[in-house]
Parts: structure tokens; sequence; C-alpha cells
């Protein structure tokens, strides 16, 4: 079964091939893969999420934010593939995406809403290619993914975003993405060509292996990844195609197996394998496996034939799969796999002289025999059987402290009698060599060589080193040598004291000198050192007697307002002088003997000494002479809703350049035309290009509440927002939700759960059924595992009842009525239930989920209020939850703020996605 229950390890298959061959073989060219991947941009997409959180790498939980993140990590970890990226075009309903169109002209749009089919849906229109098929396409696909969207072209330095847009036009994409690899995308020329050049419009033309074919089928492989969650939008879409012939979707795979391509005088057809992926499709999905069929998918032996995924981790297995699926990289088998000329290069190959073949040409290895004669060709005689020593013949063991045998073990066996050897002598008091001597001429050096110390000996006594003959260290001078036999000459540092008068009281410190390590032998200059210096009135003992501001003070001070000296108070000079203080008046003195001049005069009154200010100045007291200051000098008017030039008029005459006007503010340029009519961070107000005050704003959250720029401040999302009759709005998101325990799961507690809007008490809450039963309602009941019923019959509760549907396919659209055992039509395809409901197949009305509070046991699901074995699940089941081994689940929704329904409620989530795709 091909689905995304698979390890990552998928990916790294090709990359241990060498491994299944004999010999060892050298690293492997690996031809890369063309890969064009098409992703489907429709607006389902974005309403759908996947129930697995918030992408690895930013964005929401919807399929088209997982798929980012996973096409980021596919063309960043994939050298061994050259990448190319493309969507369903954008030009659809009558109006053109907002972002990434690539200037596409959408007058050329002739699709209606509602979804009118017409002929260009299907056509290879349909197709828009944003990155060419290149090598190393990090670069350029990432700004197409990475969340932001800067100038919206095709060009990745103007960072363009992927964004969802109208229907889901399969077959027509998969005929432009043929169109393409045959060279001949007409909108490639003017939108790319400058920016990836012209060889890669045409990828088949200039595959330096275009020519190169194993088997009939060229060497590169060419493949279409079709990355979708939706149903085709107008072709048909046959589930059992026969023959590859059922539909036109299914034409357009099939077609792409044999694309025509003109080089030079030549035509040959090429096979480009089409690899649908289901996002949110169920396994075993018909379209999918139909596309898959019909796009050329390998036998598989029974399983899936298409790839499904419903997490990013799931889609990156899917990528991983399919790329290893499509390396070529050389094996041993006697065949050019890599297409470089060269047969089973870079691995070993063996001859068999004995077998009558000389030459080296088997993968396997040839064994060899101890015959001194090389009968594989490898490495002469060390093939041979030869013993542990690598000699022909047995080996015996003697007393030497030797290993004879080279088997790791020294005169093992009793050969040395009642003494055992355990090696060369050590100091130890023992006779380790079983010589009949202790500790016998044992010495060893000691000491060291380094710097002014010399190396001596010691001898062992008695299992003891003693007696060493070294010579050793003593302390560092700075004499140039290395007396403390450290490696290093000298390089240290000391206290110095130089300065006449230093007693390092006061102010007073002494300095550092330093020895360098150059082996000059003499300290360098004495650094750091502060000497004594004039005594001064600051509190500090500036002249290092222990004396602190002594004689500092005498210094006349009188002034008009009295006779004085100056006195030292505090370390803070102060004049005796007795003041005799007047009010202080405007002439440059301290009439007021506080030490400040002209303080607190009077101001004069307005003054405008020359007539002209816009607005007047005050007269003020300055070096003593009252002037006018202040007032507003007349300006050139400009554009800011002020009367600049003092004329009583604002904003007059022609304030902005060449084609801009003076509007609310600021100059504006008149509106464009098109999708853009105005430039980044600008918007169009009455016909002009106005500054957005919200442009480029982020607003964090503030105490876990959600904001939004409004008028270029951040406020509470919530503030802004307009829910619907029913809905309320949640402050940590900002998003509408239903005013009930559907939007709030947590207004339920323990032991209860959501049904219809109402938290319900679940009845099984704390209830332990034996092993094999499980509750329902209240009560243990039985478990259909395991229960094999006859025709006509099926289980309930552990037991067999009739069951007139049993084994009746009623087809797409259809319904087995269980009265009667007749077909009917569908009548849940348009309905919605509310969340724990289910919609009633015969009736078409919603009815409490029988499987409400229910826990299966391990490796069990829930289908209509029974137990089942998940290996007898259909795909009609797989939007249950099933239980794996050694945890709860299953179809359990009992147990804590809505327990287990979580899972539930997103399997109906994604049923009704596909029911109520987005048509915008």
């Amino acid at each position: 079964m091909r689905n995304a229950n698979l390890t990552l390890a998928v990916g790294l298959v090709l990359l241990m091939t060498a491994s299944t061959f004999g010999g060892n073989a050298e690293a492997q060219e690996t031809i890369k893969p063309y890969i064009l991947l098409v992703v489907d941009t429709s607006g389902s997409m974005t309403s759908n999420s996947t129930g697995n959180g918030a992408p690895s790498c930013g964005g929401v939980d919807t399929r088209f934010d997982h798929a980012k993140c996973a096409i980021q990590n596919l063309v960043n970890t994939h050298g061994d593939a050259d990448f190319g990226l493309a969507r369903f075009s954008h030009a659809t309903s009558g109006s053109c995406s907002s972002c990434g169109n690539g200037g596409i002209d959408c007058s050329a749009c002739n699709e209606t809403t509602g979804n009118n089919c017409t002929a260009v849906m299907s056509s290879a229109d349909r197709f828009e290619l944003i990155v060419p098929v290149i090598d190393d396409a990090y670069a350029s696909v990432l700004p197409w993914v990475d969340f932001t969207c800067g100038d919206c072209t095709f060009d990745p330095a103007d960072n363009p975003e992927l964004d969802t847009s109208g229907w889901t036009p399969i077959g027509g994409t998969l005929r432009g993405a043929r169109r393409y690899f045959q060279g001949s995308d007409p909108d490639y020329t003017s939108a790319m060509q400058p920016i990836y050049g012209a060889a890669a419009g045409q990828p088949i033309h200039n595959d330096p292996l275009n020519d190169f074919f194993i088997g009939g089928e060229q060497c590169r492989p060419y493949v279409v990844i079709m990355l979708t969650d939706g149903e085709e939008t107008c072709e048909i879409f046959d589930p059992a195609p026969a023959g590859l012939g059922g539909g036109g979707t299914y034409d357009a795979a099939a077609n792409l197996l044999s694309t025509p391509v003109t080089i030079g005088a030549g035509t040959n057809n090429y096979r480009i394998i089409t690899r649908p992926i289901g996002f949110g499709r169920n396994p075993g999905d018909p379209q999918i496996e139909g596309l898959a069929h019909a796009g050329g998918a390998p036998d598989v032996g029974g399983e899936f034939e298409g790839f499904y995924a419903n997490s990013e981790e799931e889609l990156s297995i899917a990528f991983n799969q399919i790329i290893a699926d499509s390396l070529r990289v050389e094996v041993c088998n006697n065949i050019d796999d890599d297409c470089d000329g060269l047969v089973d290069e870079g691995f070993q190959k063996w001859c068999d002289e004995d077998g009558g073949e000389p030459n080296a040409v088997f993968c396997n290895p040839i064994p060899d025999d101890c015959d001194d004669t090389d009968d594989n060709c490898v490495a002469g005689t060390t093939d041979e059987p030869k013993n542990a020593c690598g000699t022909c013949g047995p080996l015996l063991e003697e007393c030497n402290l030797m290993d004879d045998d080279c088997d790791g073990s020294i005169d093992e066996g009793g050969v040395c009698g009642d003494c055992t050897p355990t090696g060369p002598e050590l100091c130890n008091n023992l006779d380790d060599d079983c010589d009949g001597s202790i500790d016998e001429s044992l010495t060893r050096p000691c000491g060291t060589n380094v710097g002014e110390c010399v190396e001596g000996e010691e001898t062992c006594i008695t299992g003891d080193w003693e007696n060493c003959t070294a010579t050793g260290g003593t302390a560092e001078e700075c004499d140039g040598l290395d007396n403390d036999c450290d490696g290093v000459i000298d390089g240290f540092s000391q206290i110095c004291i130089e300065l006449p008068g230093n007693t390092e009281m006061g102010v007073c410190q002494a300095g550092t000198e330093v020895c360098p390590s150059d082996g000059s032998g003499q300290f360098d200059d004495c650094l750091g050192e502060i000497g004594p210096s004039p005594e001064a009135c600051d509190g500090l003992d500036n002249d290092c007697d222990g004396i602190l501001d002594e004689g500092t003070g005498g210094a006349d001070c009188s002034s008009q307002c009295g006779i004085g000296t100056i006195i030292c108070v505090n370390g803070m000079p102060e004049c005796d002088s007795q003041m005799t203080p007047m009010d202080e008046i405007c002439n440059n003195l301290d009439d007021d003997c506080d030490g400040v001049t002209d303080e607190m005069v009077p101001e004069g009154d307005d003054c405008d000494p020359d007539g002209d200010l816009c607005e007047p100045g005050m007269t003020a007291c300055i070096g003593g002479v009252y002037e006018c200051v202040g007032g507003v000098e007349p300006g050139a008017e400009i554009c800011d809703c002020n009367d600049n030039d003092c004329d009583t008029q604002v904003d007059e005459g022609a304030l902005c350049g060449a084609g801009s006007s003076c509007v609310n503010c600021q100059c504006a340029q008149p509106c464009g035309t098109g999708e853009f009519p105005c430039p980044a961070g600008q918007f169009c107000d009455n016909g002009f290009c106005l500054v957005d005050p919200c442009y480029m704003v982020d607003c964090p959250p503030v105490g876990g509440e959600a904001q939004t720029c409004d008028d270029g401040d951040c406020v509470a999302s919530c503030s802004l927002s307009n829910c619907d009759s029913g809905d309320v709005c949640d402050p940590f998101d900002g998003v509408c939700k239903e005013d009930s325990c559907v939007g709030f799961p947590d207004r339920c507690t323990e032991g209860q759960f959501c049904l219809a809007g109402v938290c319900e008490i679940d009845a099984c809450f704390e209830i332990d059924c034996p092993a094999e039963q499980y509750c329902l309602e209240g009560s243990c009941v039985d478990s259909c595992a395991g229960v094999e019923c006859p025709n006509k019959q099926s289980c309930e509760l552990g037991v067999c009842v009739e069951d007139l549907c049993e084994g009746i396919d009623c087809g797409v659209g259809g319904t087995c009525n269980p009265e009667d055992g007749e077909c009917q039509q569908n009548l849940c395809i348009n309905v919605q239930c509310s969340f724990g409901e289910v919609c009633n197949e015969v009736t078409g009305e919603c009815e409490a989920d029988p499987c409400n509070g229910v826990e299966c046991p391990d490796e069990q699901f829930c289908r209509e209020g029974s137990c089942f074995s998940t290996d007898t699940a259909g795909p009609e089941d797989e939007d249950k939850d099933y239980v794996s081994v050694g945890g709860g689940g299953g179809c359990q929704v009992g147990g804590g703020a809505a327990g287990g329904l979580i899972g539930v409620f997103f399997a109906l989530l994604m049923m009704l996605g596909f029911r109520r795709r987005e048509e915008n």
C-alpha cells in the first residue's frame, strides 16, 4: 500500500544500493531526475486544515501552508534532483491573483463564476510555470513558499508567493506540462527567459543526456508530481479507466508517457511519468489511483499506485519516495546504468581461474584456495584462506612471551608450566615474564628538559620508582631564562613605584612593570603609577601626605555682595564674605548674591521688530540687555495641511512635482490601472495613491490576545470583527467561532463531550470494561472484532444480525437502504451536520453519532456504535480514528473538555471539506 505511513528512510534507499552487491563500490554519480512539481492552488487548499497544528516553517494549519513547508524542505535537502515549480493558472473566475500572478493580462480570462466550464478550462493554458526545471532550484523556489510577498513578479529577487484562487483543472495543467517539456510553452519567453535563460524553457532539448536510452527508455527520468486535494473541475474522471483511456484527465496523463520532441533532424518519444499525491484524500481514492495508473505508476504488487498525505511530515515522505523511485545510479549488473559510457565502474569485480573464467567479470566474490595462486584476480595471494598469522597450515603456541598462533593471547595453554607470563616485566614487585627475577633492569626517564631543567633517570626498586637524577625548576626571574620550566621565558609582572613622593597614600598608587617573554631579561616601563600633585579643594589627598584639602583657601572673593576670602568646606570652595543682596535686575550682575546672574528678571511684552513674523516674539534679558527673541519666520508653503508662509491660506499653489497633487496633506500620484494601481505600501483612495499607515506594521499579541493594524495603530483583532449571528470572536486568534462548545471545546468539563453545540454527559466516563469489551451508553458490550457472519448478515455489538445491504455496492452518489436492500440516491451529499452528529444517507437527516462516547479496545475502530478490528477497515472508514498498540483513542469522545471527540471532529471537517470545496 502506497501511503504516508512510511519512515523517512525511504528517501535514503538509493544511498545504500552499492551495499547489495559484492565488493566495495566507490561513490557512484547519480543521474538526477528532472522533476516538475505542480501545486494545487484551488481555494480548498486554504479552507481545509490538517489537524496537525501550525506548519514547521510558518503559516497556519491549512493544507496549503503545510505544503509550502514540505516544498521548502524538498528543494533544500534534495541535491540529487533538478526541480521546477508550476501551479494551476490564476487567470480564473474573471479575476487575477493578488500576489505572484507574474503580470498575466486578466482581460484574457474567459471563465465565469459558478463552475461554468468552457473549453479553456481543459486547455494547456491552465498550466502556469513559475520556476523552470533548473539545477540548485532552492533559491528560485523558496521566495514562492516563504510566506512573504514582495513585488509579485516571476523574478525570485522580488519575492513572489504562491496563493490560492479558482478551480482544479488537473487535465489542462497536465497538457501544459507536456507542452513545457516539449519546449513550446508560449508564456516562457516573455515571462522567464530574461531570468533563467532560453535553455530552461526547453528542458529536454537542452538535456545533455537526451540521446541516451537504456532498453528503449531515455536515461534521464522525467517526472510530473501533481499535488492536489480536490477533484477535476470539468473533465471526465473515470474511477476505473480501461486501457488508460477512461477520460480526458487520464488521457492527459497517459499522453505524457509518449511525448514527442524533435531535436535537430530527428524526433524521439520521451516517457514523462505523472505521480499524483492526494493531500487529504483517503488512500485508495479512485481518482488519484486512476491518475497514477494512467500516468505510468510502476507495479507495486497490489498496493496503491498513488501517494497520500495528511500532514507536512507525510507529504515529505511521499516526496522522498517519489525521488528515490526516480533516481538512476550505477549498480554492478554489467549495464551502463548512469549513462556515462562505463559499465559497473567503481565496483570490485572478480575472475574465476578454477572455473575457467580468467577475466574479472563477476560482481559477487569468488572464493580463493590456499595454494599461493590468485584464483579470483584480486590482490595476489591475500584473499586465500590462510591461518590467523597469514600463512598456510596449523600454528603452535610456545612459551616465549609472543602470540605464536595469532589469537590475541600470549603463552596460553600451559606452555609455561606453573608460572604464567602476563607480559613484559613491569615495576610491580612481580615476576611478570617468568624468568625468575623480579623488576630486573627497569629504568625510565624522569623530569624534563624544558627550560633550565634537566631530565634524569629513575630505577624500579621492589615495585616503586625511586632515585630520580633530574634537575628541577626554581622561581621565575626576569633574566631571559625559563627558570620554572613551564615552557615560557619570563612573561610575568610585578608592582613598581618610581615617582618621587609616592607614598601609596591618598590618590597615589603603585604601577605595574612587565618582564616580557622575548628573552630580553629586562622589565618594561612602570605603567599605571599615580604620584602626588598640588593639593586642591576637592575632598582628596592630592599630595599623598595623609591630610585632605590643606592650604587650599585664602583667595580673594570680594564682589558687590561684600568683601571675603575663599575657604574649603567639605571639599568645596566657599566665599566667607558678608552678603548685602538686592533685587535682581537685567544688568549682567548677581544683584541678589545667589551666584546666578539676571535670573527671574521681568519678561517683556510681545515684539515684532521688523513687522514680518508669522508669530511675534517676546522681549527677554540677554547679557544684561533686553532683546526680542522667539517668533516664527514665514517659510515656503509645503503640502502638510499647515499655513507655512503665513498668508492665511493652507497648501495653496503648485506644491508637488509633475504628475502629482497635494491630497490629504501629502503629495500623491494618480492611481494606475490593472491589478496593482499603487506601489507597495500605498493604497488607491478617490483616484490617488496614499500612504498605507499599516504597511509593514507587525502587531504581536498583547496579553495573549491577537492584534490587528487599524490606521497605523495596533488594536485588538476582535474590536474590528463583525461576527455572524450565533458566533463570537475568540480574542486569542481574532476568529469568529460558533458560540458553543463547537467553537470553544473547553466549555465542556471532564466527563462531558460536545454534541451539536451542547455539552452532554458521557455515560461511559470512568467505566472500566473487561478485555475485548467496551462501554456503550453506560453499559459494557461485546466487540465485533474476530466475529465472522454468514451472507446477508453483519455484526452488531458482537452478535450477527440480518443485513440486507451486506455485500451491495451502490457506487458513487448512491447508498443502500437497510429496510429493503435496494440502492437509492445518497441524500447526504450536500448535508452538513452539527459537531457530534452524522448524516443518515437514506433520510438525509442529521442524527447523533452512535460512536459518541465509545472507546474501542486496542487496534479497533468504531462504526455505527460497534467496534471492529482495523484489519477489516475499508476506504469508507479511513476518516475514523484508529487505536494504536498500548494507546487510547479509537472512537472515544469522553474525558476532559470534549475528550477524544477532537479526533472525530477533525475527521468530520475533512469530509465536509471534500463536499464544500471553495469556489473562489
